[in-house]
């Protein structure tokens, strides 16, 4: 931040009492911004900035303080929320943390909930439909699983691709953007272009033309990956033809974003899978009566 220059701008950060927000609004301070700082409460009885006491979560003294203060400037040139940043970072961390625990719990008691689950299918359905769920699960395990061990070879592939693309044409990070790649693409389509964004902004802060060629590099190598090795990698662990795997892929994330994509390419396997048997069954018979 102090490498950066804010002289003669107008900049306000909302949680800038203490910790990240006091933080940011110091480094604001030392790039020569006009700094007003916005909490609670203000611990200290000197700050290098302008001090304003306000609770954010109420409305109309947010609507009051903010006309009182722009009427007295020109423009508003930065708006940091410290506060929010913070909040959503911990949400984030919590929901991962919890999303950790209870998948070892379900990988634990896999079997136990396996078991659980077969009782309750086979008590309350007719045992031809009991069977047939039974079996429709069975496949999607396992087609899922297949599904899975693509995906993560595919975003292995897609790493090394990138990181040897920006050796190639000299630009820097390429072992970051390769890594960073990597595991990004376990979520098809949409992790490739987050890691696309990052990876750019990283080149843009070495030299802007350079990220124009990282940004043209990265492009090129994600639209061959797209169209020749992703169907074929992930579509091969499933069963599926590049053709089937990309319109799966389409239709799942058109209805359902990113889980739609996650599930209807092993879905559409398994539902493939149980109209081929159909049809050989049908097959069978019609040559029997004949």
């Amino acid at each position: 931040m102090a490498a950066l220059d804010f002289h003669g701008q107008t900049v306000w950060v909302t949680g800038a009492g203490k910790g990240i927000g006091y933080a940011t609004a110091l480094a604001f301070v030392e790039a020569g911004a006009n700094v007003t700082g916005f909490d609670l409460a203000f611990e200290g009885e000197r700050y290098p900035f302008a001090t304003e006491t306000l609770n954010v979560a109420d409305a109309e003294q947010v609507r009051e303080v903010c006309a009182r203060l722009l009427n007295d400037l020109d423009r508003l040139d930065v708006l940091v929320n410290a506060a929010g940043a913070v909040s959503a970072t911990v949400n984030l961390v919590v929901t991962a943390s919890f999303a950790l625990i209870i998948s070892v719990y379900l990988s634990l008691g896999a079997q136990s909930l396996g078991h659980q689950a077969r009782t309750l299918v086979r008590a309350y359905l007719k045992p031809g439909h009991a069977a047939w769920v039974l079996k429709f699960c069975r496949l999607f395990r396992q087609s899922f699983a297949n599904f899975l061990t693509g995906q993560c070879s595919e975003a292995v592939i897609l790493g090394m691709l990138m990181s040897l693309a920006f050796s190639l044409f000299r630009i820097p990070y390429g072992s970051l953007v390769g890594m960073l790649t990597a595991i990004c693409a376990i979520i098809p389509y949409v992790g490739a272009l987050l890691s696309c964004v990052i990876s750019v902004f990283l080149v843009l802060l070495v030299d802007p033309l350079l990220a124009v060629r990282a940004l043209l590099v990265y492009l090129a190598v994600q639209f061959i990956e797209n169209q020749f090795i992703y169907p074929r990698v992930v579509g091969k662990s499933v069963g599926l033809s590049p053709l089937y795997t990309l319109v799966a892929a389409m239709i799942g994330g058109k209805l359902f974003g990113i889980l739609g994509i996650l599930f209807f390419i092993p879905l559409t396997a398994v539902v493939l899978e149980l109209v081929k048997e159909d049809v050989c069954r049908r097959l069978r018979t019609k040559e029997t009566l004949q």
